[in-house]
């Protein structure tokens, strides 16, 4: 069977995580408290996130009074019409918590490995205060690399990193690639409350410090979070704002590099852009391209490539299974700069079927390839035989256990 790595999968923190791995002096403010009614909410700095509400009568009620709960988020189509809900967060899917049921997942759905972003952890990175925002992100990047110890081979994390701070987030990059293997730092693509955004010069301290690691950063949004969102106010429900939020964001941060000469003044950063589909992006450099080309001029430091060239040299993009334009985007910037994604545990995760891209007719072998395992290999500098080696061992051990 064709080799596949998951260039964007996710972790679940476990209630423990907040106990066991955050600094003890900032305990106070990073954690989790349940009241007797069973009220569970989650405490970082003066942000919160209602992990699991109950009602009265001791069920799980919906997180904000709506239809769902933080426990439906993070189970595959935990969302869909006729599904379980108001499921606590306990009752999160155990892949998430744990890498042998993960493993299991991968072992049933044909995945060779997988590269894993948090789920909380994306939250914690957006939060306005740096000291509690960086501990968050340390605390989860700490617990995240124990999880992929289970099986180093296959199992593969990024480091969360709070932008507030660009030299903590540096060193936070370098702390986790050095001690604990991360093969990428992932940031928050939005601005900060106070304007910020990702081409103000403060943060050429990061893409310094990712170009001399040889490490990739990728952009990855969530929705509810403690900074400015493109179009969330234009927003009534989830189902819109979710929709908005994680292309523009992306596109938006493709944008603030560029205009800031980010990828001329570091020409080894690889970047990637997560969880936003991958259809918006021929459209975006498009109009990219005029635009600079017509209107550079204007620009203290004008890009000397077109947006288009930049994107197809250092940046890659995520994709789902069954996204229409795949094949065009492909063709257009290269088969090896788009990353399948499965998002498990997610709700827009599909199992069984987790990998049905494999079954879609429009893609050659070579693009079916490019998408599956050799983008991610080539963007995260992966190693697919010594993937297939330890999954291989590990299986056969699983057998002779039997």
């Amino acid at each position: 069977m064709q080799m596949v790595i998951d260039g964007d999968g996710h972790l679940a923190e476990p209630i423990s995580l907040w106990g066991e791995y955050v600094d003890p002096d900032l305990r106070d403010r990073i954690n989790v408290r349940t009241d007797e009614r069973g009220n569970q909410v989650l405490t970082v700095g003066d942000f919160r996130m209602a992990l699991h509400i109950a009602d009265a009568d001791g069920r799980a009620a919906a997180l904000g009074g709506g239809a769902y709960s933080t426990g439906d988020t993070l189970n595959p189509n935990g969302l869909d019409r006729g599904r379980p809900r108001r499921r606590p967060y306990s009752e999160a899917h155990p892949g998430g918590f744990y890498p042998r049921q993960r493993l299991a997942v991968h072992d049933a759905e044909g995945i060779d490995a997988a590269v894993l972003f948090p789920s909380m952890g994306l939250f914690f990175a957006g939060v306005s205060d740096p000291a509690v925002a960086i501990g968050a992100c340390r605390a989860v990047n700490r617990w995240a690399a124990d999880y992929c110890a289970a099986a180093p081979r296959e199992l593969y994390t990024v480091a969360i990193l709070a932008a507030q701070d660009p030299a903590a987030a540096a060193a936070e990059l370098e702390r986790s690639v050095k001690q604990h293997g991360c093969v990428a730092g992932c940031l928050r693509p939005n601005p900060t409350r106070a304007g910020r955004t990702l081409g103000d010069p403060s943060l050429d301290v990061l893409w310094a410090a990712a170009q001399d690691l040889d490490v990739p950063l990728c952009f990855h949004n969530a929705l509810n979070t403690d900074v400015p969102q493109a179009g969330l106010d234009r927003a009534r429900s989830f189902v819109l704002g979710h929709a908005i939020v994680h292309p523009m964001e992306q596109m938006l941060a493709f944008a603030s590099l560029l205009e800031a000469g980010v990828f001329d003044r570091f020409p080894r950063l690889r970047t990637g852009f997560m969880e936003s589909n991958c259809g918006w992006l021929p459209f975006w450099v498009d109009r990219l391209d005029e635009h600079f080309e017509r209107l550079g001029w204007m620009l203290a430091n004008a890009p000397k490539r077109k947006p288009g060239e930049i994107f197809r040299e250092q940046c890659v993009i995520g994709c789902e299974n069954g996204e229409p334009m795949l094949p065009y985007v492909q063709s257009r910037f290269g088969e090896d700069r788009v990353l399948w994604a499965s998002d498990f545990p997610h709700f827009d995760a599909e199992v069984p079927g987790l990998v049905s891209l494999r079954k879609r007719t429009d893609l050659s072998e070579s693009q079916r390839e490019g998408v599956l395992w050799r983008g991610a290999a080539r963007f995260y500098k992966l190693d697919p035989e010594a993937i297939a080696r330890s999954r291989a061992a590990r299986v056969a051990e699983s057998v002779r256990q039997l």
